[in-house]
């Protein structure tokens, strides 16, 4: 019997599901009953059909290791807040045995894994298995509708095979047509099927059965259920569904047919959506049979072999075994070996595990035996898959060291003695030594024995702790060996030992040195010993607890200083509670730093006054050679040895300045390749860090001891691990300079201190802290006026501010085509001299001054001057005395001779000043005509205001005198007119004579 689905399709009707799907009603031996005969077709269940507390069983033949998704849902499921179905599934196998259930929560969909988090089925064995499927009446209050699928879920980019029957007499046999399920979120999908000859195939054919994240299907343990609709051959406009197994019905969104036996066929199918998708795979038979294998590809890049448990350690004499995984089912699989580089190839024929794996054994090989090895993998796709590797055989080692002791003091070397098992000579050991934010290392060699030692000094106190490392080589493992621990104290503290009965050493001055509470009973002496150099300017303080002023229980330290020949030298004896510093004389208190007359060790007596002290607190005291700004200092420095630290790899100093910017320049020598340079901000009493006495700033005291506050303050270490300060430079060569350009967040007088590291080598630096920046210059002294063709010219500068280390002057007499530089030598510090050489007339020399002053300024200065002849003008008057109105004529010459000269003749006359130009002839000789119309004094001068190649000059001022015309000028008007008259009377006369006659 049947009944139909409420789904258009019509799936019930179908003569495939017509077939091989039986419903049996109150008929034994489950009562209620559905047999399904192929894991293919889905099951309805109508409202009602399961009553409260009743079962329906459905039975299906399954394969055992098949996997089978097999689930539960429909309108029953139901997500909100009053849900009233509650369908549970138990499966029983063919022996009738309970081999799993599924009893979700009330609205719950069911599915039935092998475990309740896996979504597929495994049966353990072959045959009918029994899904009886419960209306729990502890939970449920109704019996609504509902679907129950199996199908076998078709695992993608491997092998699978079916039987697959052609039709008898056009009609389908039990074999004719399959399906089964898979789901990938590849868009491209290539389904292959291999048709044996003895077959020809109808069809094959894809159907898109469900994306949850385009809201068609369900999602149940991140795997898609077919969209419900879709599995009773209904189809949506997106071409959801339409499963069928017929031969004349929907084919599916993408399908492929044989035209003869034996032909192979490929569905390749590109999805529009994304997401996670489910497909079915339907295969029809035509004529024939024979066992069909397809494959669904969704992995289209190169396979992948991956080394399963990668090889650690592989020992002489021990086989090894190499365990690979691939992300695709194998075919077959081999391992190809050498010892030799390839020259000889050793071949292994694999095992192949139905779990993706395969595996090979390589024979054990000797110590120091490189065996490269390739496998070469076919998987059930037909791809070869490759995987290149290698590993070393080598002996196992063993390292350990003892302590000569677990104490130490600063710059005390502690022994370290080894062993390395096997013993191999000449070895290289690494010795790690560590602590708080500072690390080191030593090396060391074996000897025959495998034995080693290094000694190891250090400049910072705390728990150090030790580890050897051995790093291996061609034939022995690396290892490693236990820690163990030594202890370093800030100096070399002497308790009760002569000379100074308790006293403490320090090398170098530039270690804190800590004094703890009682240390220095009321009455009593501590003396601090300290190698100082004459003429240096330490800063030497001692403060800490016992300045305290809001105390009742006063402490009073004095310190005394003594030079190295016993004689006091300074004292400082503040009253109770006030910081103790040294100045540079006894009588000169309110000096902040003190200068040693002499160089050796330095003894600072630290009393604790018995008149004014009550209790024994405690304190810091320090001494640390303090550094002018803007001025070059000295240090010698020197490298590491056996990458440890010697008496001169480390010095520091400090300097105090307000200057928000400053740089720290250091010269190192090509002897000498430094390993850092670092700055450590100690102290801005502005902000409440560190104190202040005499107006210079104290080292905040945690700073000093490495501790680093959270603005950057502090952290003052002298290794070479560690905090680096708030800025550092290093050297990548020998002879490379450094610089340090650092801009201060904070304003207010900043203590900085600057430590110096060396790596290799041993030389003097150099160091400048540079504060000032832009006020230098340099200026002209006596710049040249005229400058004669030949002649040198010097060219003299002075820098008024600053002393000057170099300067160079460069010039060009074409407009800088082409440059001359010239080396200038300093006089006196701040001024430089350059000698020119004589250049011909008409030229320009151009020039620049480039010089360095002290602090590194670059200091520059731009000018020119002009090589010319001199000149000189004269000229004559034809005559001193010039009657008015009579034109005054001279003449005149220039040296050097030369045509085409402009002379300009300037007149002056007791009315105003007149100009006029002439021109010089080729002798350079010129002339000129000047009318005079006013009487008096007169003075004329030549000027040639000079070219290119002549320099100006002008004549010397010649006077003359214009005075009143002459007699015969002065009435020749009248003595004109007299003498026409007489004239023409002469001729009246003979005119009147002629006519008498």
């Amino acid at each position: 019997m049947s009944w139909p689905s409420p789904f258009s399709g019509k799936a019930e009707s179908f003569p495939e599901y017509l077939r091989y799907v039986h419903h049996f009603i109150n008929t034994p031996p489950y009562g209620n009953w559905t047999f399904v005969e192929k894991p293919m077709f889905p099951v309805y269940f109508n409202d009602s059909q399961i009553p409260l507390g009743s079962n329906w069983t459905v039975l299906c033949p399954l394969k055992a290791n098949h996997t089978y998704h097999v689930y539960c849902y429909g309108e029953w499921v139901d997500y909100g807040s009053t849900p009233d179905t509650d369908y549970d599934v138990f499966v029983y196998n063919p022996s009738g045995e309970l081999e799993t259930y599924h009893t979700e929560a009330v609205g719950l969909p069911e599915h039935l894994g092998t475990n309740v988090d896996e979504p597929h089925f495994v049966p353990t064995n072959s045959g009918n298995y029994s899904f009886v499927i419960r209306n729990d009446p502890r939970e449920s209050k109704a019996a609504k509708p509902a679907t129950f699928m199996i199908i076998e879920d078709a695992m993608c980019n491997r092998w699978h095979d079916i039987f697959i029957q052609g039709k008898e007499n056009d009609v389908p046999t039990f074999n004719t047509s399959w399906a089964f399920e898979f789901a990938t979120d590849s868009e491209r999908i290539e389904v292959s099927i291999m048709v044996p000859e003895s077959l020809d195939m109808y069809e094959a054919r894809l159907y898109l059965m469900a994306n949850p994240e385009a809201g068609m299907g369900e999602l149940l343990n991140e795997f898609p259920l077919a969209w419900e609709p879709g599995l009773y051959g209904e189809l949506d406009p997106q071409d959801y569904g339409g499963f069928n197994l017929e031969s004349k019905e929907f084919r599916g969104i993408a399908y492929a047919s044989c035209e003869y036996y034996g032909q192979d066929m490929l569905i390749n199918y590109t999805s529009p959506t994304s997401g996670k998708r489910l497909y079915h795979l339907v295969l029809i038979g035509e004529n024939g049979d024979g066992l069909v294998k397809f494959a669904v590809k969704t992995r289209f890049e190169e396979g992948v072999l991956t080394l399963v448990d990668p090889l650690d350690r592989v020992y002489p004499g021990n086989p090894t075994r190499l365990v690979f995984s691939s992300d695709s089912e194998l075919k077959e699989a081999k391992l190809y070996y050498s010892v030799d580089d390839w020259e000889d190839v050793s071949e292994i024929e694999m095992t192949v595990n139905e779990n993706w794996t395969s595996s090979a054994v390589v024979p054990s090989q000797e110590a120091g035996s490189l065996v490269q090895y390739r496998v070469e993998a076919l998987n059930m796709l037909d791809s070869y898959i490759f995987f290149d590797g290698n590993y070393t055989v080598k002996h196992e080692a063993s390292l350990g060291f003892t302590l000569d002791k677990e104490n130490a003091f600063i710059s005390e070397p502690v022994s370290v003695d080894g062993y390395l098992s096997p013993p191999v000579e000449n070895l290289t050991v690494r010795v790690l030594f560590a602590t708080l934010n500072t690390t080191s290392e030593a090396v060391a060699h074996t000897d025959v024995n495998g034995s080693w030692r290094v000694e190891f000094a250090t400049e910072k106190t705390g728990c150090w702790m030790v580890q050897a490392w051995f790093d291996g080589n061609n034939i022995i493992y690396e290892t490693s060996s236990q820690q163990k621990n030594f202890t370093v104290q800030s100096a070399k503290i002497f308790v009760n030992t002569p000379p100074y009965g308790n006293w403490t050493y320090i090398s170098k001055p530039m270690f804190p040195v800590q004094i703890s509470e009682s240390q220095i009973p009321v009455g009593s002496n501590y003396t601090i010993l300290c190698h100082l150099t004459q003429g240096k300017r330490y800063h030497i303080y001692f403060y800490g607890d016992w300045v305290e002023k809001t105390s009742d229980d006063k402490t009073d330290y004095d310190i005394y200083v003594f030079n190295p020949l016993g004689t006091l030298e300074g004292y400082h004896t503040q009253s109770a509670q006030l910081q103790e510093h040294l100045g540079i004389t006894v009588t000169s208190l309110n000096e902040p730093f003190f200068t040693p007359k002499q160089t050796g060790n330095y003894t600072f007596i630290i009393r604790n006054d018995p008149r004014e002290s009550q209790v024994a607190k405690a304190g810091t005291f320090m001494i640390i050679e303090n550094v002018e700004c803007n001025l070059w200092n000295e240090v010698y420095i020197q490298g590491k040895q056996n990458y440890m630290h010697v008496e001169n790899t480390s010095w520091a100093f400090e300097f105090a300045t307000n200057s928000s910017r400053f740089e720290v320049r250091i010269r190192v020598p090509e002897g000498l390749d430094m390993y850092e340079v670092r700055l450590y901000l100690m102290a801005n009493p502005e902000l409440g860090v560190g104190g202040q006495l005499k107006d210079i700033p104290l080292a905040w005291e945690a700073g000093l001891f490495g501790e680093l506050d959270q603005q950057g303050f502090g952290g003052y270490n002298l290794e070479s691990k560690g905090f680096s300060g708030v800025a550092s430079a290093s050297c990548e060569f020998y002879g490379q300079d450094m610089l340090i350009n650092y801009s201060s967040p904070f304003e207010g007088n900043n203590l900085y201190h600057l430590v110096f590291l060396g790596e290799e080598g041993n030389e003097v630096i150099r160091f400048l802290v540079k504060t000032e920046f832009g006020k230098a210059f340099i200026e002209s002294l006596s710049p040249p006026l005229k400058v004669i063709p030949d002649n040198e010219t010097t060219l003299s500068f002075v820098s008024p501010l600053t002393d000057l280390e170099d300067s160079t002057l460069f010039y060009s007499i074409n407009h800088w085509q082409d440059t001359t530089t010239l080396t200038m030598q300093i006089v006196d510090n701040r001024t430089a001299i350059a000698i020119v050489p004589g250049q011909q007339a008409g030229t320009t020399v151009e020039y620049k001054v480039q010089a360095v002053d002290i602090l590194e300024n670059i200091l520059t200065y731009n000018g020119s001057y002009s090589v010319k002849f001199e000149s000189q003008l004269n000229i004559t008057l034809e005559a001193d005395t010039v009657a008015i109105e009579e034109n005054l004529t001279l003449t005149g010459f220039i040296t050097p001779a030369a045509q085409n000269l402009t002379i300009t003749l300037v007149y002056v006359s007791p009315n105003g000043t007149f100009q006029q130009t002439v021109t010089t002839s080729t002798n350079g000789t010129f002339t000129a005509s000047f009318k005079l119309e006013t009487l008096g004094t007169w003075s004329v001068q030549a000027i040639f205001p000079e070219n290119d190649w002549i320099y100006e000059s002008s004549s010397s001022y010649v006077r003359f005198t214009v005075g009143p015309p002459s007699f015969l000028k002065q009435y020749s008007l009248y003595l004109y007119i007299a003498g026409a008259g007489i004239g023409i009377a002469g001729i009246v006369v003979l005119y009147i004579k002629k006519r008498r006659e």
